[in-house]
């Protein structure tokens, strides 16, 4: 496995630990303190390919289930990675206004941009 491969690889299932504990910590809880949400990711959290992706936007869509009671921000860059270099998320305006936005709950869609034949080496 090569080293590219290997850092995806962890990058992953860091990734995917992240989303299973989350979703533990909120399932079920009634007295849930969250005032703001904050969601981050690439076209699938911006809303690329919706009609509208302040109504139709996975986003926007947590935003009507929560309810009244809590802020869903959506911070999805289109074409966005996890893997350094061009289109890295962690060099956008948006990942600075996640840090600063005083989230109580993150949901990370990032990874599928990562995917692209030439982001890593399939040897």
């Amino acid at each position: 496995m090569t080293i590219k491969k290997r850092k995806f690889v962890i990058i992953l299932i860091v990734f995917v630990a992240f989303i299973l504990s989350g979703c533990a910590a909120l399932q079920g809880q009634t007295g849930f303190d969250a005032k703001i949400v904050v969601c981050v990711g690439d076209s699938i959290t911006s809303g690329v390919g919706v009609t509208d992706a302040s109504v139709s936007s996975y986003p926007a869509q947590l935003s009507k289930k929560m309810g009244g009671g809590y802020q869903v921000l959506n911070y999805g860059v289109a074409g966005s990675t996890v893997l350094e270099g061009g289109g890295a998320y962690k060099e956008t305006r948006q990942y600075s206004l996640a840090l600063r936005s005083g989230a109580s709950a993150v949901v990370i869609a990032l990874g599928t941009n990562d995917c692209r034949a030439g982001s890593w080496d399939a040897e």
